[in-house]
């Protein structure tokens, strides 16, 4: 209450496409392993905690001729902010 948060969280969505669903889902199994519950300093960014939240499995029947399958991730991002003086 003193002043601005050292944490912001952040919205990400990451998809992962693929012509079978079996394939779909087992590339979205492989993010989500790699980016559940991680944390860390990327490029100068600290993350705090990456935590999955939710995933939608969506058909794309407009992309081309047969199809593909899609499956979007949630994620929630704590990045740590820097306190500047």
């Amino acid at each position: 209450k003193g002043g601005a948060s050292d944490l912001d969280t952040i919205s990400i969505m990451v998809s992962v496409y693929s012509k079978t669903y079996t394939a779909a889902s087992s590339l979205a199994a492989d993010v989500r392993n790699a980016l559940d519950r991680t944390s860390g300093t990327y490029n100068t960014i600290e993350v705090g905690s990456i935590q999955f939240r939710s995933y939608n499995d969506i058909f794309e029947s407009s992309s081309d001729s047969e199809g593909i399958y899609r499956i979007a991730l949630d994620f929630a991002v704590r990045q740590v902010n820097p306190r500047t003086a």
